[in-house]
């Protein structure tokens, strides 16, 4: 199963599952594709799977972590936040696209990767999260990597009342 085929069962669960309702939303709405058509022309280095998800989610909220949409949603637009982070931290190459609960963005680098900047260093701390946008959905948000790559250490809450907690009874842990 893919980490797009896990994210649309995680949506179908929410109306049920609890556990998916404590951690989890998603927009009712998909981006608009002059959005999409926008980011694209401004990033063109952005993968197929992140505008793939755009066009059929205007924004998610995984966890502690906020994925921005086109601003028509709930979720704040990536060019705001672009505004925001681009100019604060000098940044030209990369597309912000979402936020740890402590502000903190996360941004698609043009080679590819994945890197987390810590807010309060104006930008000249940062981490590399992982190689791919892909391998952040399948390994981290929705895989076996989740505290690895996200936390930066590998860690078990004391119980399953957590987003690991899902993805273990999903089996996708």
């Amino acid at each position: 199963m893919t980490w797009m085929e896990k994210l649309s069962l995680t949506v179908d669960r929410r109306a049920t599952w609890t556990d998916v309702q404590m951690f989890f939303d998603s927009a009712k709405t998909c981006a608009p594709d002059t959005h999409i058509t926008s980011l694209r022309e401004r990033y063109p280095f952005l993968p197929q799977s992140y505008t793939s998800l755009l066009s059929k989610y205007d924004g998610l909220d995984i966890h502690w972590f906020v994925f921005f949409g086109s601003g028509q949603s709930l979720y704040p637009s990536v060019d705001k936040i672009c505004s925001r982070w681009c100019d604060r931290f000098n940044i030209v190459s990369a597309c912000p696209f979402a936020e740890d609960a402590g502000g903190n963005p996360l941004f698609l680098q043009s080679d590819g990767t994945i890197q987390l900047y810590w807010a309060d260093t104006a930008g000249l701390e940062s981490k590399k999260l992982c190689f791919s946008f892909d391998e952040l959905m399948e390994d981290g948000f929705f895989g076996p990597k989740y505290t690895q790559i996200l936390h930066g250490r590998d860690w078990m809450p004391k119980d399953d009342t957590s987003w690991v907690g899902y993805l273990k009874k999903a089996g996708w842990y």
